[in-house]
């Protein structure tokens, strides 16, 4: 079954610092470009090992074309991506210190809000399962069906439009602090998750850092202490979510699920994703 990512696809522009750095500083480091956007991140590390579509907004730019070539060489199906005319393809600006933490980044999601209607749309029409980005505006949020939907937010910032649709039955994959904004709670991981599944979700998977992750589902939990690794940390969660999902569509249980996912997010962390 293909499962579809539907939300943001964009150009990151990630500049890791090679040095220690305050806000002000002017330090020597890295800059590189790099597809991203949440379901954009998540539909690569899908393909690596399942079918995958996207349903996401680019301009029709060189920037866009240029994404839209990669995903495709990648083996995504970008049939449902819409090509705005006279938009530029949105950009992501991260800066992170020399190792890997994020200092702060800035979202350029001119486009996305434009054309996040038209990839409602492609949700609604979709009969299979279907990981849906938090960016997601509220008013588009509100008309989709939750029964095959899970919920990936795109920050604690943004977490407060997924209350509805996790109140009505959606799966979500978030982070503690998505999960304490959402559920109105405190606590850890299993907390969190279980706070959310009786809020409404189907159920809830909660990483919190380097500290224990947990599923909850039917008022069971499982949990997983991820490794201990340094690097990047930015796209640890979207290679967890893609990896979790398609443990699931495999038919294996939460529990080993939950560990695939860790294991995965661990490997994105270290760079040594294949």
């Amino acid at each position: 079954m293909t499962i579809l990512c539907a939300g943001a696809a964009h150009w990151d522009i990630l500049a890791r610092a090679g040095e220690a750095m305050a806000p002000g500083d002017d330090v020597p480091g890295r800059v590189r470009d790099a597809p991203g956007g949440v379901a954009c991140n998540i539909a690569r590390h899908v393909a690596r090992r399942g079918r995958v579509a996207l349903a996401a907004c680019v301009g029709d730019d060189a920037r866009g074309r240029a994404l839209l070539a990669q995903l495709q060489a990648e083996g995504i199906d970008t049939r449902e991506v819409a090509v705005l005319p006279g938009l530029a393809t949105d950009r992501y600006v991260a800066i992170e210190d020399h190792d890997g933490g994020l200092i702060g980044a800035v979202a350029d999601q001119a486009t996305f809000s434009a054309g996040a209607q038209k990839i409602g749309e492609s949700v609604r029409r979709w009969d299979g399962p279907v990981l849906l980005d938090g960016n997601m505006p509220a008013r588009v949020l509100g008309d989709l069906p939750v029964d095959r939907i899970t919920v990936i937010p795109a920050s604690p910032a943004k977490s407060l439009r997924l209350r509805e649709p996790v109140a009505a039955g959606a799966g979500i994959v978030c982070n503690a602090a998505e999960a304490r904004v959402i559920a109105r709670a405190e606590g850890d991981g299993p907390a969190l998750a279980e706070a959310l599944v009786a809020a409404g979700a189907a159920f809830a998977l909660v990483t919190d850092g380097a500290r224990t992750a947990a599923i909850c589902r039917n008022g069971r939990v499982h949990c997983a202490t991820p490794a201990s690794v340094t690097g990047s940390v930015t796209g640890a969660g979207d290679a967890l979510t893609a990896a979790f999902t398609l443990a699931i569509q495999e038919g294996l249980s939460d529990e080993t699920a939950l560990k695939a996912g860790v294991e995965a997010a661990a490997r994105h962390i270290e760079g040594t994703s294949s």
